[in-house]
């Protein structure tokens, strides 16, 4: 599961770099686009007409444009999704990490007996007497220390 995230993670960092470097690919074309456009306007008198070569023009810059919007709405749902795939990994990182420290205690605490030496009582701790006749759960600290 860790490892799925990961490599999606990864995948989705080469998906973003990818468009980047489209994005940037877009601005050449565009820069011409546009100057042409500027020269186009720079004309004087007669020379300054609209033809079907200035329509593709705007049309070019308008698609671009629009390519470009669509390119950068893209990255940045790329980045949250990163986000996102990082925060859920770093979690699932975090659950194992309990789980196996769980795990490793559920292990200690199977193997345990009540005559192993390092096992330390605390007051207020109920103790097991192998001499002491449980009746009641409320009454066996008192029949405990009666019968020692």
């Amino acid at each position: 599961m860790i490892e799925d995230v990961r490599n999606e993670t990864d995948l989705l960092v080469a998906q973003k770099k990818r468009l980047t470097n489209s994005l940037d690919a877009t601005e050449a074309p565009l820069h011409i686009a546009t100057e042409c456009l500027a020269n186009r306007d720079r004309r004087y008198g007669e020379d300054r007409v609209s033809d079907a070569v200035e329509i593709a023009l705007l049309k070019e810059v308008e698609i671009i444009n629009n390519v470009q919007n669509l390119l950068r709405q893209t990255i940045l749902t790329a980045e949250q999704q990163i986000r996102a795939n990082r925060n859920a990994k770093q979690n699932l990182e975090m659950d194992w990490s309990n789980k196996w420290e769980a795990s490793v205690a559920d292990a200690k605490a199977t193997n345990r007996r009540n005559e192993d030496v390092d096992i330390m009582f605390y007051p207020g701790v109920a103790r097991s007497y192998d001499k002491c006749s449980i009746l009641q759960q409320k009454y066996s600290i008192i029949f405990c220390f009666f019968f020692f």
